[in-house]
Order: structure tokens, then sequence, then C-alpha cells
């Protein structure tokens, strides 16, 4: 085994906490937990706005708050993913980039769409 260099060990965390592999990756994870709509932020908004799965709450409120909750991770998963892309990385970084961004992309449309009928429902 080598041993890192003297550059490496001084270098702050900051300095690649973003860079596009990271940030593509993670937009790819966010963008799928998004699509398979199980995720920790669609129950934590339902447990804080009270929707949870009971038999007295309505189902319009229901899509609202897992609407409201996949909302954030999507459009943290595009930000990550367009800033992946945009970096000016060439290789993997750009590839999961891209398909993070049409993950996003498509998970932000089914979200709006599931708000739009939880609008139209409450009418």
């Amino acid at each position: 085994m080598t041993d890192p260099s003297p550059e490496a060990l001084t270098a702050s965390p900051s300095d690649s906490f973003l860079a596009p592999g990271p940030s593509a990756v993670v937009a790819f994870v966010l963008a799928a937990l998004v699509l398979m709509g199980n995720n920790l932020m669609v129950a934590a908004t339902q447990s804080l706005l009270g929707q949870l799965f009971t038999s007295t709450s309505d189902l319009g409120q229901l899509f609202a708050t897992w609407a409201v909750g996949a909302l954030l991770p999507a459009a943290a998963s595009l930000l990550l993913a367009r800033r992946a892309v945009a970096a000016g990385a060439v290789g993997w970084e750009v590839v999961v980039g891209r398909a993070a961004f049409v993950l996003a992309a498509v998970a932000l449309g089914y979200t709006l769409l599931m708000l739009l009928g939880a609008v139209l429902h409450q009418q």
C-alpha cells in the first residue's frame, strides 16, 4: 500500500463534497426513491400534517401530503443532477447525472400530477 500524499491529507472534505461524481450518485438515488414512492420524507410529511393511513383521513389530503413529501427530494434530485452535468465533467458522472435528471423529471411530473389529482379530489 502506498501512503497518501500530504495534499490529500490536508484537503478539506468540502472540496469534494459536491463534486460531479457524488452529486450525480445522490441525484440518481433520490430520483429512484421518489419514483418508488416509499421514502421517509413522504412519511414524515404525512405524520407532521396528521394524515396517516387512517379511516378518518380524506383521500385528497392523503394524496396532497404524499405529493408534498415527494416534491422536496424530486427538486433536490433535479438540482444535483443539473450540477453534476453542468460541472464540465466527462465520463461516468455525466451519464449518471443525465440519467438522474431524466428520472427526476419523470418523478416530478408524477408528483405534480398527484398534487393536481389531490386538488381536484378536494373540490
